[in-house]
């Protein structure tokens, strides 16, 4: 259970949520980023790891690479369609 305060900040123009910093003891910030279509494109975590998203022509998330250069991970799971159903699996690299 986390009893701390969140600030969160967002993008004047598309009421996106751009920053999130989490304060107990350690400051803790989370940055986001989005395309021009309001996808998310990518998450920055505090401990070092980067999610990073990208979509199809039609606006479907097709992958997920989360990369923590910290252990040298990185970590893929890509989405593939098949009419209204998503199908998913991951890889690593270590």
């Amino acid at each position: 259970m986390h009893s701390g305060n969140f600030n969160r900040y967002f993008s004047v123009y598309s009421n996106r949520c751009t920053q999130r910093t989490e304060d107990d003891r350690t400051v803790r910030k989370v940055l986001y980023a989005y395309d021009r279509d309001s996808s998310l494109i990518r998450v920055e975590l505090p401990e070092g790891r980067t999610i990073r998203y990208v979509y199809d022509s039609a606006d479907r998330p097709v992958c997920r690479l989360e990369e923590d250069r910290k252990h040298g991970i990185c970590r893929s799971r890509v989405y593939r369609y098949a009419d209204t159903c998503a199908f998913a699996w991951e890889e690593l690299y270590p």
